[in-house]
């Protein structure tokens, strides 16, 4: 070779790597990506691009599109295909409510809960069915509340490595109230050295609250959950400044089934229901008597707050939940992982060329290329069952959900439907966008290792996003 031709190929290999490694057959979109990659302040080795057009199915760009990396939240996107496709977008999930035997005058012996995992059991969801149970004339509970929680082998989140406080790792439950997590409302006090004022929400006797946080010139706050007989010591510390105002904190409970049963209790008292005994967890008899049966919201409600807000808890509920239907009660994370599994061996996507840990992608070793995801896209997309409650579970761009905040590229503001996702290190966006003539291209931009930080990678991952649209 000769010296100028060296020089300059080295030159190539320094400032624009991402053109070089194109291929002989690589399209005209795929160099405009190269290039934009390439002008880029990400290493354009860790980043994986895969676009394909979704009407012909054909496969438009691909940049190390065969790459396994970690799709972080965008697994969402596997676990809700696979849940729409299993049981459908008008599916529900039961909460039963039993007694032993029917009720005499109002009265029963113990009240049997047996949940099956019904993610979205909030407070005012929970009132209902308390507020049900008091006009079908139940009065007094002379004896527990026992939560059953057969459904589920056992209470955790699925995850390998790692443990969080934080409500985005709340443990899994049958019988779930809240997500499983509390607000804890936090106000400075008026000066320096002033106890600062916590309270909760929900309020309940399962909380005992330890304070000893400081109105101060720094934030130092610490929370400190401990485990107690009667539930959970909340001990609060540190100091925050004067200037912070409220805030509040969320964090994930340490007994989900007591706290459950504690907010059941209250609002049994509220409506004038006496509880005599105390909560335990057991299993509901074989012929108990059946007082309510609560239907959760439909699956394709339950998956639009999934994946347009990435809620892990949700994912994992559902997931669970999608073990014990297909594979037998009682549900578990690695039957759900099978099932997973077997949907995506039905749409061509063999078993030894990914790894899967949990439904949610809150994890360090699940892998999958961006080529993958795309395929995932454009089953969910053409599968006329399920199509539409799968597009609008995702984000819109600008508009709701995780990319609500995100102004850049004002041009893609409604046009673009996306998962996004985000680890340490890792960031991740896959989804559908429309481009000028109407036709629609599914992506997915997978980044790891990254060393800018994740505003830099957003920013281009919108501008390769902004680039198909264009295109």
């Amino acid at each position: 070779m000769k010296p100028h031709v060296k020089l300059l190929t080295a030159l190539i290999l320094t400032f624009f790597p991402s053109l070089v490694m194109a291929s002989p057959k690589a399209t005209s979109l795929e160099l405009i990506l190269r290039q934009t990659l390439g002008k880029s302040h990400v290493d354009a080795a860790k980043t994986s691009i895969a676009v394909a057009d979704v009407s012909s199915q054909t496969e438009l760009a691909t940049i190390n599109g065969d790459v396994l990396r970690n799709p972080a939240s965008c697994t969402k996107i596997v676990t809700a295909a696979a849940l729409l496709s299993f049981l459908g977008p008008n599916y529900t999930l039961p909460t039963d409510f039993f007694s032993s035997t029917p009720p005499q005058q109002g009265t029963i012996q113990n009240l049997y809960v047996k949940g099956t995992g019904d993610p979205f059991l909030v407070n005012e969801e929970l009132w209902k069915i308390v507020h049900e149970l008091s006009v079908k004339g139940l009065k007094t509970i002379s004896g527990d509340i026992v939560i059953d929680n057969s459904f589920f082998e056992k209470n955790e989140y699925p995850r390998m490595s790692g443990e969080s406080r934080r409500a985005y790792a709340a443990v899994t439950s049958p019988f779930a109230v809240n997500f499983n997590s509390l607000a804890i409302h936090v106000t400075p006090g008026a000066k320096r050295g002033d106890l600062a004022t916590v309270s909760l929400d929900p309020n309940i006797d399962f909380f005992q609250i330890v304070n000893s946080l400081k109105t101060g010139s720094e934030y130092r706050l610490q929370i400190d959950p401990v485990e107690t007989a009667q539930g959970e010591k909340l001990i609060i510390s540190g100091t925050i400044p004067v200037s912070l105002g409220e805030k509040v904190f969320y964090r994930n409970v340490t007994n989900p089934t007591f706290y459950a049963g504690s907010i059941l209790r209250l609002l049994l008292l509220q409506h004038g229901i006496s509880v005599s005994g105390n909560i335990k967890e057991g299993k509901t008899p074989e012929h108990a008597h059946l007082l309510l049966s609560a239907s959760s919201k439909p699956l394709s409600l339950l998956i639009r707050d999934m994946n347009k807000f990435s809620n892990n808890f949700t994912a994992e509920q559902l997931l669970k939940h999608l073990a014990a239907v297909k594979k037998g009660i009682p549900g578990t994370t690695a039957h759900g992982v099978e099932v997973l599994q077997e949907y995506l061996a039905s749409i061509g996507i063999p078993r030894s060329s990914y790894t899967i840990e949990n439904g949610s992608g809150f994890s360090s070793i699940t892998r999958f290329t961006a080529s993958q995801l795309v395929q995932v896209l454009m089953a969910a997309y053409h599968d006329f069952r399920t199509s539409a409650d799968f597009v609008a579970s995702l984000a819109v761009f600008g508009a709701d959900g995780t990319m609500k905040d995100w102004n850049h590229h004002e041009a893609l503001r409604g046009k673009m439907r996306a998962k996004t996702g985000s680890l340490n290190g890792v960031s991740a966006l896959a989804g559908f966008v429309s481009i000028k003539n109407g036709d629609v291209r599914a992506f997915a931009i997978l980044g790891d290792h990254l060393k800018q930080g994740h505003d830099v990678m957003r920013q281009i991952q919108l501008d390769v996003v902004d680039k198909i649209a264009r295109h």
